[in-house]
């Protein structure tokens, strides 16, 4: 082709954006505190289904909520 330019390619040149993201990054210090101090302050909650089979009231669905500061379900 004529009238391109001749543009030279550089092997091991990295853009800014490139190196920052490529940096290492620290982690977090881990925190041995319990940050709970009562009953519902952290839930976990997961919908699980469809299951294959239905259970005794028909449903296929079941929703699970775990309160971590008495570990019950």
């Amino acid at each position: 082709m004529r009238g391109l330019l001749q543009l030279e390619y550089k092997k091991k040149v990295i853009c800014d954006a490139c190196q920052y993201e490529n940096e290492v990054k620290s982690s977090f210090k881990t925190n041995n505190k319990v940050s709970i101090d009562r009953a519902l302050q952290l839930l976990h909650i997961d919908l699980v289904g469809p299951m294959r089979v239905s259970n005794l009231g028909g449903k296929r669905y079941a929703f699970v909520i775990i309160d971590y500061y008495t570990r019950s379900t």
